[in-house]
């Protein structure tokens, strides 16, 4: 079986493209091409073929022709799309060759579509690409999601749809291999660390924790905020001037994008984990593979009391749940977990036994490979 993945929006090495489905798919494919933006030339990496999206295109309709032209190409059996408009070429692709057509939901497409609009615009347009992506779903052979309000979305419509959760991958037996220390970021012993990863934008809370690191200082609290990750175009020079405003950059450690296989190193130097979703609809039901991290990391977790949270921190009593817009109760969650010794470890073990017992991406793996067995 030929299997090519098409994405218009994701890097090629994205952790759920590549590291996971890609990797995992290598049990069933001889041949896996992945299609994607954010690359230039061809290149092979741990077996997997990536062809890159030339990133001077000057329009979207360019993108999409050389998509379809690269996608065709590649002569799959099996075309993996993981947006609506590589969906839209997958279906071009599928009309030529016969192939087989899966469509990966890992987003709220057209709420995010919706939000790049004017905001009287939003309601409409979200309503118009609703209907687009119901109608692109109907030529797709399975979908793939990761979570039941989407998996349940995408049955009403009539779609076979398989539940693939977006859970992370057991590192190594070993252990977080270490390539970067505390000390290497001007991190004292006596500091305890609270670490977010991933990419940032506003709606992630960033300016809340440090604000409430702030309030945590305040209190005489040796306390920093590790930031590892990404920021959208202009957001980490606005971060890093928001924390020098504040008066907390010292407080605050911004370490930028690192490599997928960086992670355990620095999730190993810190004491607890952070995430501050804002309470939007597409946070609500869909957990951040960061919590999945922070468990496996056994680091407790403080994060937004959403939904989703709530189901699997209260449930494994891994973490502590606060309200994401208010500084203040963050911070008060944070010392919570400080503030006895035995308190937080004990979190932090029984997130690592629900991980390593439920919440790895090798469960989710056996989901991922039956779909293509029942192709």
């Amino acid at each position: 079986m030929r299997i090519c993945m098409l994405t218009t929006r994701h890097s090629p090495l994205d952790d759920r493209i590549f590291y996971k489905e890609a990797v995992s798919l290598k049990r069933v494919s001889s041949e896996i091409k992945i299609i994607a933006p954010y690359c230039r030339s061809r290149q092979i990496v741990n077996g997997i073929e990536i062809w890159g999206l030339p990133p001077e295109a000057k329009s979207q309709c360019f993108l999409w022709s050389n998509l379809y032209q690269k996608a065709l190409r590649a002569k799959a059996d099996v075309y993996h799309c993981h947006e609506p408009d590589s969906l839209l070429v997958g279906i071009l692709v599928k009309n030529r060759q016969k192939a087989k057509l899966i469509y990966d939901c890992h987003e709220y497409h057209p709420e995010i579509f919706a939000r790049r609009f004017p905001e009287k615009l939003q309601p409409f347009v979200g309503v118009v690409a609703y209907w687009a992506e119901r109608l692109l779903c109907k030529k797709a052979d399975y979908v793939i999601t990761v979570c039941q309000e989407l998996a349940e979305k995408f049955r009403r419509w009539g779609n076979r749809v398989q539940l693939v959760e977006n859970y992370a991958i057991r590192w190594p037996d070993k252990g977080f291999s270490l390539s970067i220390s505390r000390t290497d970021l001007g991190i004292r012993p006596e500091e305890s660390v609270g670490v977010f990863v991933g990419g940032m934008y506003r709606e992630r809370g960033i300016y809340q924790m440090m604000d409430a690191i702030r309030i945590l200082r305040g209190w005489g609290r040796k306390v920093k905020l590790l930031l590892v990750g990404p920021g959208v175009k202009g957001f980490l020079e606005s971060a890093k001037a928001y924390a020098q405003a504040k008066g907390i950059a010292q407080g605050v450690v911004f370490t930028g994008k690192v490599a997928f296989t960086e992670i355990p190193s620095y999730l190993a130097m810190a004491d607890f984990g952070l995430v501050m979703d804002y309470p939007e609809r597409r946070k609500l039901n869909t957990v951040a593979v960061k919590v999945f991290e922070y468990m496996q990391a056994g680091l407790p977790i403080v994060a937004s009391d959403l939904p989703a949270n709530r189901r699997i921190i209260q449930t494994e009593q891994c973490g502590v749940l606060t309200d994401p817009l208010r500084p203040e109760k963050i911070a008060e969650a944070v010392a919570l977990v400080l503030k006895k010794p035995d308190l937080g470890p004990k979190m932090g073990r029984r997130g690592r036994e629900a991980f390593l017992r439920k919440y790895n991406w090798d469960q989710a793996e056996k989901r991922l490979l039956a779909v293509y067995r029942d192709l």
